[in-house]
């Protein structure tokens, strides 16, 4: 009802995307992780003091186009403990908290893998353990899949089927990994008159969390599909 309202972090980073864990616990993505450290608690701590600088993407980053990295940490519900559970060097966005209590989410690893098509879903305990490939990790089509929902009392969960560079905004999916973690076979099109963006079509209108978005017109010369950097 609005009352409660209480600040749970602090510091000059950008902290977002909570969920709330089995353990009562929060996870969120941060930028507070710090430029030279990969993981841990106390890089965390002091991070949350403001005492290590802002962590920045080597793709492109730097002071003359800063780009900060947000990666996946836990803390209390009051704030307290606060920790990073990924030494990911790259960006994770969306998590979300499956029925089996697995942290849900998209990153973008580049390791051994195209420069494109590889912001796909990624598993990981709360505790940060036991990181898994959960869907798309070799698959072209669609290029990225961003926002899981699990489906309550079952192992299926909804997604976005979108580009990237681009706003987390395509086709609505359903994805069932029991029927495979790669290619098309694991999903059912909830929106079959969106094409994926990118690998499909130059998509002139796309879905997301909120229902149709339409881009906003712009020059011919400029007119490419969602995502085009």
């Amino acid at each position: 009802d609005g009352s409660g309202l209480r600040r749970l972090t602090r510091g000059k980073y950008d902290d977002f995307d909570g969920r709330y864990l089995p353990s009562g616990e929060i996870v969120f993505l941060s930028t507070r992780r710090g430029q030279a450290i990969q993981c841990g608690k106390v890089a965390a701590g002091a991070a949350s003091d403001s005492a290590e600088p802002d962590c920045y993407v080597r793709c492109g980053g730097g002071p003359e186009r800063p780009v900060a990295v947000y990666t996946l940490h836990v803390m209390d519900d009051r704030g307290g403990n606060l920790r990073q559970i990924s030494p990911f060097e790259m960006f994770e966005w969306t998590p979300s908290v499956d029925e089996q209590g697995r942290i849900l989410y998209a990153r973008w690893d580049y390791v051994d893998r195209h420069a494109v098509h590889y912001q796909q879903l990624w598993s990981a305990r709360p505790d940060g353990s036991d990181v898994r490939a959960f869907y798309g990790n070799n698959t072209l089509n669609p290029v990225g899949v961003w926002e899981a929902r699990p489906i309550p009392g079952s192992n299926r969960v909804m997604a976005t089927a979108a580009a990237h560079h681009a706003m987390t905004a395509g086709s609505i999916i359903l994805l069932d990994v029991t029927q495979g973690i790669d290619g098309l076979e694991p999903i059912t099109r909830l929106t079959p008159d969106a094409l994926f963006p990118e690998s499909e079509a130059r998509v002139e209108r796309w879905y997301n969390a909120t229902g149709v978005t339409t881009p906003p017109e712009v020059p011919v010369e400029q007119k490419r599909w969602p995502g085009h950097c």
